[in-house]
């Protein structure tokens, strides 16, 4: 899908003209500047506590991260990643109330998640400073770990943040809940930009989709997911449809998409105009510039939308 144009932004300024900084400006007459009033007080250890705090943990974060990135793991079987995340199939279930079981299920989930988190920042601090060996050797901290991917393997996205590097999606055990995120956030846009947004993951996911080597099955729900997107307003990260469409390409997806060129809905007929014109051009990249160049060529004009959360 295309990107629309966002307005200009103008950065904004604080009550001096200068630029405008966290928090409220001080007025001139409270800096103690020769008004009248006391210097501001001498800067302690206690003063930049919280910064040295928030430091400490983005540390941990990266370091977190890139230990799980790094650690070899091998492919789950399938029954354990249906038995840590069956649930998640309520999220686009057509009954309101398993959707708000299965919502419920994912934020309890997502709490665990972030508990286990914070055992790990301080597993993390605890291993700090002197007198302690290299932090990978520390069974607490690697206790730590294993607790955190534990809780972020029963969770949505954070169970899909180790895709393989090497073999190819489509012939990861995750696959299913991957195809379920995407079809989620096509169907149910608003759950999932409240509960589980991640334009990252799903850009990520999109592309690796995009590599093609699919079964019958799975091509036709990468299919319908391109349907549903094209049928809508577009959203952050929709243009990287344009490339599973194009890994799609196909009898099925035409059909699907000449019907919405043919629909009464504005997005639906604009959408698949410009993906079916891209998709006879393979050579042509779905750029902002080639976008815009194709509604002035066939002078259209895009509907009113708002930008996406």
């Amino acid at each position: 899908m295309p990107v629309p144009s966002l307005p200009r932004v103008e950065a904004p300024t604080d009550i001096t003209g200068g630029p405008a900084v966290h928090g409220t400006p001080t007025p001139p007459h409270d800096r103690g500047s020769g008004h009248g009033n006391p210097p501001p007080p001498a800067r302690t250890r206690d003063t930049y506590e919280p910064y040295y705090t928030r430091i400490t943990t983005l540390s941990a974060d990266c370091t977190g991260m890139i230990g799980r990135m790094t650690t070899k793991v091998g492919p789950r079987p399938d029954g354990d990643w249906t038995e840590r995340l069956g649930w998640a199939h309520g999220l686009i279930a057509p009954d309101p109330v398993d959707r708000a079981a299965a919502l419920a299920h994912l934020a309890d989930a997502r709490a665990e998640v972030r508990a286990a988190r914070a055992r790990y920042h301080e597993a993390w601090r605890r291993t700090a400073g002197p007198g302690h060996g290299p932090r990978h050797r520390d069974p607490a901290l690697a206790a730590a770990q294993r607790a955190y991917d534990d809780a972020a393997s029963r969770c949505l996205p954070e169970a899909l943040w180790n895709t393989p590097v090497t073999g190819g999606i489509a012939t990861w055990p995750g696959l299913p809940f991957a195809l379920l995120f995407l079809e989620w956030e096509a169907r149910c846009p608003q759950d999932w930009t409240e509960h589980a947004k991640a334009w990252g993951t799903k850009q990520k996911l999109i592309r690796e989709l995009s590599a093609g080597g699919h079964d019958a099955a799975v091509t036709a729900v990468l299919v319908g997911l391109v349907d549903l997107v094209v049928r809508r307003a577009y959203r952050w990260k929709d243009r990287e449809y344009v490339r599973l469409a194009r890994a799609v390409d196909g009898a099925d997806l035409r059909g699907r998409l000449d019907r919405a060129r043919q629909s009464d809905d504005p997005w639906a007929q604009l959408h698949a105009r410009y993906v079916l014109w891209l998709l006879d051009r393979p050579a042509t990249p779905n750029t902002r510039h080639v976008w815009h160049t194709w509604l002035t060529a066939t002078d259209t004009q895009a509907p009113s939308s708002t930008r996406p959360a």
